[in-house]
């Protein structure tokens, strides 16, 4: 079947969620659709009647994300869940472009792992806006793999300005964009050394994010520096969260700890650092950046997960099999399920199993630092066999 055809099944699947997730809201006490898409969808109503959309406590996105989801006030309530599921598919497209031209892989298996991969589809049903993210950043590494800087740099501009945390692809994508990149003998130096394609997209990208960043600023005030920016830099998670940090931060929680999160995010940033110098190709680093990253974040959701998995099937290992990715998602799956059962009994049976969350989570950064040294193994070994 060919990829079109997919994309269609792959969209009526969301559909199918979506309607779903209408029938759970109405008859169930737990709801399918997520509370951030109420609140996206309040806050597209503040901006339909002419107010701000930060009169709606708690919403902490761009004034964008209100403005694409404007027909949500006037025209659908689900419209937001239709969009956000189209940005999956075209995702799925884009993965095949990208592939295609790599030429490492199936282009259209590893379209179709995205496509009918479950955490995707339910994330855009349930009203998750990263797939508007996972779009950007992967229209980015087209047009950088397009040799088309000026056009990369606003895309990434534009997603960093949607979403904070693909700034960590800064050094990637301009390092990308240097003669021989895919060497791993090309020194620093001229991975450093400015060149036209790079000053080109260091200045688009500060253009992509800064136009729509003081717009927001001025057409919203000092709420949207708080709430959108501020915030994620001194949010805390005690609850909802896959981070290793979470007991510390929980223990400390009546006490300043900088130095909690200063650590993760000193690791964080040299980690990230050192992927960018290290690992090739670009799609590859870019993995491993995410993986770490979120692993090491002080906050981590179910929807974190999707940062690195839209990249996966673009930086798949060519001689990974598929025995080595099944016991990678076993491995992954079991210590998921281990936090998901503790974390259950504390949710929703009000038990205090603080302590049992707390080790599942380090349980489920141990597979994770144990894939990513996996991951780095194979992929350099591979650059030597090149």
């Amino acid at each position: 079947m060919e990829l079109r055809w997919h994309c269609v099944a792959a969209f009526s699947l969301r559909l199918a969620l979506a309607s779903w997730g209408c029938v759970q809201d109405a008859a169930f006490a737990v709801r399918y659709t997520d509370v951030d898409y109420r609140v996206f969808s309040d806050a597209a109503l503040h901006l339909w009647r002419g107010e701000s959309p930060f009169l709606r406590p708690t919403y902490r996105y761009t004034p964008l994300v209100a403005v694409l989801l404007l027909p949500n006030a006037f025209l659908l309530p689900a419209f937001g869940k239709l969009l956000f599921s189209l940005a999956d598919v075209l995702a799925g497209v884009l993965i095949h472009d990208i592939v295609r031209r790599q030429r490492t892989h199936d282009p259209l298996t590893c379209a179709l792992f995205w496509l009918y991969c479950p955490l995707p589809a339910v994330l855009s049903t349930r009203g998750s806006c990263e797939s508007l993210v996972t779009l950007l950043v992967l229209t980015c590494v087209w047009l950088v793999q397009g040799q088309r800087p000026v056009l990369a740099g606003l895309v990434f501009g534009l997603a960093v300005h949607f979403k904070i945390y693909p700034c960590i692809y800064a050094a990637s994508l301009y390092f990308a964009l240097t003669p021989g990149y895919e060497r791993r003998s090309t020194g620093l130096t001229l991975l450093l050394r400015p060149s036209r394609r790079k000053v080109a997209f260091a200045a688009a990208a500060a253009l992509g994010f800064l136009v729509p960043t003081l717009g927001s600023a001025w057409a919203c005030g000092g709420a949207y520096v708080r709430e959108a920016l501020l915030h994620h830099v001194t949010r805390k998670d005690i609850r909802h969260n896959f981070s290793p940090f979470f007991y510390p931060l929980y223990l400390l929680e009546a006490r300043p700890a900088p130095f909690v999160a200063y650590a993760g995010f000193a690791l964080q940033a040299a980690l990230v650092f050192a992927c960018s110098l290290r690992v090739r190709p670009l799609p590859a680093a870019l993995f491993l950046q995410t993986w770490l990253f979120v692993s090491l974040n002080k906050v981590c959701t179910s929807q974190y997960f999707a940062w690195p998995l839209c990249l996966l099937p673009l930086a798949w290992p060519r001689g990974a099999g598929r025995r080595e990715g099944a016991w990678a998602l076993a491995a992954w799956a079991g210590a998921q399920g281990a936090w998901l059962a503790a974390a259950h009994a504390l949710e929703f049976g009000g038990r205090h199993v603080f302590a049992p969350v707390s080790a599942a989570a380090l349980l489920l950064f141990a597979v994770h630092a144990a894939l990513a040294a996996l991951y780095a193994r194979r992929t350099l070994l591979e650059e030597k066999a090149d």
